[in-house]
């Protein structure tokens, strides 16, 4: 007589699952005790590989119907032989008659078609995940490519005289800035069209000083007595600070760690946004890139408001003052610094300081020394020229502000109105007697008479062609040189210029060095600084250089790329500069 299902007469049967598929005996009528180990592991393991299947399948949408029928079918065919308990009866020699004839052949069928029925359905959720992949691949793909457009368009250009229209460098939207009106014009797509903002679009607190033209605001606009001396600050208002609110994002700013100095729309004075500066116990500076024309002995004032999202137990927030000297590097000791410890509530924050000797331009940052405990949020940066810390400045009292027949002859002392102490700034033709007063007879201090051409003399040129440096090389760029005649080595050049361009290899922000060399790179040389984002997005940038010290006759000055990092490589499509000559 036979023992239990899963022993034999004199022996015991192991009951470790096999790992390989049933094999087939001779006698397809039989089963071993070795095939019904096997069995039993075989089907154990593709249950669970069924239930992983399933969720896989409902997460995709797949059918995993003809999969479950088969499967369903090795349990019906076990459920018929009786397995586990009741298998047909066991011989000593260790074979199993079958429940049906040919019971091994039948099983080997019903698991191919379990196996075949596996492979689909991998296969079909397989498609479905690939497919998923590729739709969210092509709408990220959608929006980003939106979204460098929109940014595109956004970003005005600055020109010196409205580009020709079509053109697909300007689409419609695409806005730029004339620089001989100070319009903003937006392309059509066929003509350009200026830009104005109705008051009923005007946020409270938007209007600021910048944006109210000289004369706008005279005696007739002002109520009596609604200005005190307490009112009066002695100050030129214009805002040296390009995008002084961050409401154009990071334009016209410059940051030494660009993920630690983010824009915000959490936290902002005016405006929907703000510059958040981390508090990862790191140093670094955000500079604006106006780089304003100045003297030794000019004072400059910079104000900005600030909050910390928390209270700063360490560290200090600061405002800085770059002075730079004429071979425009950083001049010793003309780095100016004013540390604050910001408060949870916004505040505004201020510093003066005394442009140093040798100053011919000055450059506004903000600075994160170090902060833990709290972010730090700036926002409305003013950065202004002081009048000279005095309350009237030479100048600044002219003939319209002195009311008719206020200044009688009693008023002057005899003798102490002389030349030398009069500022002719309209002189009437009927105080002149005729003849007296020719052109050649007004001279300037250099000795040239009125008869001279303009003092002032504007030179403009645009960029002809893209081009792309070579890695580790200076290459000029096609188009952008001015022919200028100078004096005397007092001469200034100042060059303002304006680019379309790209980072298209090497480290992304790292600093492109642009270059202004006089007469085929033998001549003086200064350079403007313009980083990008990240690789391979379009930005426009301003770039700022001063020229002195050439010797009288003509030169050429020619605009040149430098990467600042041996293997990075830029490209520019479109670029344009205008030389101003002061002497």
């Amino acid at each position: 007589m036979p023992n239990s299902p899963w022993t034999e007469t004199g022996s015991s049967i192991s009951l470790v699952p096999a790992t390989n598929s049933i094999n087939t005996p001779g006698d397809a009528n039989n089963l071993t005790n070795s095939d019904k180990i096997a069995l039993m592991a075989q089907y154990t393991a593709e249950l669970a590989m069924k239930t992983s299947l399933d969720t896989l399948a409902s997460t995709w949408s797949v059918s995993a119907t003809a999969y479950n029928n088969a499967v369903a079918a090795i349990s019906t065919a076990l459920i018929a032989a009786g397995a586990p308990s009741n298998w047909a009866t066991t011989w000593p020699d260790g074979t199993t008659s079958g429940p049906w004839p040919g019971i091994t052949t039948s099983l080997s069928n019903l698991w191919a078609q379990v196996a075949t029925q596996r492979t689909a359905l991998q296969s079909a959720i397989s498609n479905a995940q690939a497919a998923a992949a590729q739709v969210t691949a092509i709408a990220t793909a959608a929006t980003n490519a939106a979204n460098t457009y929109a940014a595109s368009i956004a970003a005005p250009l600055v020109v010196s005289s409205l580009p020709a229209l079509p053109s697909a460098l300007y689409p419609t939207g695409k806005l730029v800035l004339l620089t001989t009106t100070g319009i903003l014009y937006q392309s059509t797509g066929s003509t350009w069209t200026t830009v104005t903002v109705s008051g009923s679009n005007l946020t409270a607190n938007s209007i600021t000083a910048g944006q109210i033209a000289a004369g706008a605001i005279g005696a007739t606009q002002i109520a009596a007595g609604a200005i005190t001396t307490a009112a009066l600050t002695v100050c030129d208002w214009t805002n040296l600070c390009y995008n002084p609110g961050f409401e154009n994002g990071m334009t016209s700013w410059t940051s030494q760690q660009p993920a630690q100095s983010t824009i915000s729309t959490a936290q902002f004075r005016s405006g929907v946004q703000s510059l958040k500066l981390a508090n990862n116990g790191g140093t670094y500076q955000v500079s604006n890139s106006n780089m304003v024309p100045c003297a030794a002995g000019q004072v400059f004032l910079i104000q900005a408001w600030a909050m910390a999202s928390g209270t700063v137990t360490s560290g200090t927030f600061g405002i800085r003052f770059i002075f730079y000297g004429s071979n425009g590097s950083i001049l010793s000791g003309g780095v100016s610094d004013a540390t604050f410890t910001p408060t949870t509530s916004w505040a505004e924050y201020t510093s003066t300081v005394t442009a140093p000797s040798g100053s011919v331009s000055v450059q506004c940052a903000v600075i994160d020394w170090a902060l833990v405990g709290g972010d730090v949020y700036v926002d409305d940066c003013y950065f202004r020229r002081c009048n000279d810390s005095s309350l009237i400045v030479d100048g600044s009292i002219t003939a319209t502000k002195i009311a008719t027949g206020a200044i009688t002859a009693d008023m002057i002392t005899t003798g102490t109105l002389n030349a030398a102490n009069v500022a002719v700034t309209n002189l009437n033709a009927s105080n002149i007697t005729t003849g007296t007063l020719s052109a050649s007879k007004v001279l300037f201090a250099d000795g040239t008479a009125l008869t001279t051409a303009s003092r002032i003399i504007i030179y403009s040129a645009g960029q002809t062609s893209s081009v792309t440096n070579p890695v580790n090389s200076v290459v000029a760029v096609p188009g952008l040189s001015v022919s200028v005649t100078a004096a005397s080595g007092s001469d200034v050049f100042n060059i303002i210029g304006h680019s379309t361009g790209k980072q298209t290899a090497g480290t992304a922000q790292d600093l492109l060095d642009v270059y202004a060399y006089v007469d085929n790179l033998t001549g003086i040389q200064t350079f403007g600084v313009i980083s990008y984002g990240a690789l391979n997005v379009v930005a426009s940038n301003l770039f700022f250089l001063t020229l002195t010290g050439l010797s009288a006759g003509t030169h050429t000055i020619m605009i040149y790329l430098r990467p600042n990092n041996s293997t990075d490589t830029f490209t520019w499509t479109a670029s344009a500069i205008q030389c101003q000559r002061i002497f």
